[in-house]
C-alpha cells in the first residue's frame, strides 16, 4: 500500500488490488465502490505515479468520425420519418375527399 500526504504529514494510504469477481462490488454514490465482506481483493503492485496523468484509453479522432457518422445516420433517419409523415399527411387528405 501507499501512503498519501497532504503538506508533508501523512493522511492515509492507498492500496491497488485486483478484484476476481467486479459484478459483486457495490456501487457507493457515483464513482465508488465497496466489495461485499465475502469478496476476494488480490493486491497488486500496480505503481502509481504522483502528479501524473493517465492518457486516454481512446483515440480523439476515431471517435470524432464515429459521433459524426451517428450524427448523419439520426439525420437521415429523421428525414426518413419525415417523408413517412408527409406521406401519410397526403393518403389522409385525400381519401378524405369528396368526389
Amino acid at each position: 500500500s501507499g501512503q498519501v500526504n497532504s503538506g508533508g504529514i501523512g493522511v492515509g494510504s492507498i492500496q491497488t488490488v485486483k478484484i476476481d469477481q467486479p459484478d459483486q462490488l457495490e456501487a457507493v454514490g457515483n464513482s465508488r465502490f465497496k466489495l461485499p465482506r465475502n469478496g476476494i481483493a488480490t493486491p497488486t503492485d500496480t505503481q502509481l505515479v504522483p502528479q501524473s496523468l493517465e492518457m486516454a484509453n481512446i483515440s480523439v479522432v476515431s471517435s470524432m468520425v464515429d459521433l459524426i457518422a451517428a450524427h448523419r445516420g439520426f439525420e437521415a433517419y429523421t428525414k426518413v420519418a419525415q417523408t413517412i409523415d408527409q406521406l401519410n399527411q397526403d393518403a389522409i387528405t385525400s381519401v378524405g375527399r369528396r368526389r
